[in-house]
C-alpha cells in the first residue's frame, strides 16, 4: 500500500493527470492525521443553509480551524453552481505559544479554548489573527 504522504499514490497521482489535462490542479486538503480533540466555534442551520466551524487540535499539536458554509446563501455570493465553500487554517506546533499570545491566553490555558475565545472577540473574523506574523497560519480555501 502506497502512503499518498509521499506523493506516490496512484489515485492522486492520476487526479493530477486529469485535472492538469483540463487546465486545474488538486491540492491537498490540509486536514488532521489524528485529531485528538474538536471543539465547534460555530454551527447554525436556518433553512437550506448551514454554517460549521471548529478548532481541531491533532495528536503531533498542531491545530486546525475548519469550516463549511453552504446553500443558496453560498450561491449568492459565487454564482448558481457553487453551493459549498470551506476552509482551513494550520497552525503549526511551534505557532501555538504566539497563538496564546495574540490571544491574550496564558500557557495553561486550554488552546482550543483559546481559539474559542479568540473566534469571539474577532466575531469569527480569523483571517488576519491567524495568518500574520507571529501566527503565521497557514489559510486554504476551496468551493463546490
Amino acid at each position: 500500500m502506497t502512503d499518498p504522504r509521499e506523493g506516490n499514490d496512484p489515485v492522486e497521482k492520476a487526479l493530477r493527470e486529469v485535472a492538469e489535462a483540463v487546465g486545474g490542479t488538486v491540492h491537498r486538503y490540509p486536514s488532521p492525521r489524528n485529531p485528538v480533540r474538536r471543539r465547534t466555534l460555530r454551527e447554525v442551520v436556518s433553512g437550506e443553509d448551514s454554517q460549521f466551524e471548529e478548532a481541531v487540535l491533532d495528536a503531533d499539536g498542531t491545530v486546525y480551524v475548519i469550516g463549511r458554509d453552504s446553500g443558496p446563501q453560498v450561491s449568492a455570493v459565487f454564482g448558481e453552481a457553487v453551493s459549498t465553500y470551506e476552509w482551513v487554517y494550520v497552525i503549526a506546533p511551534g505557532h501555538v505559544p504566539d497563538l496564546r499570545q495574540v490571544a491574550g491566553a496564558t500557557a495553561e490555558q486550554d488552546v482550543l479554548e483559546v481559539v474559542a475565545q479568540l473566534y469571539q472577540r474577532v466575531s469569527g473574523r480569523l483571517y488576519h489573527p491567524l495568518t500574520d506574523p507571529p501566527v503565521s497560519a497557514v489559510f486554504d480555501c476551496w468551493h463546490s
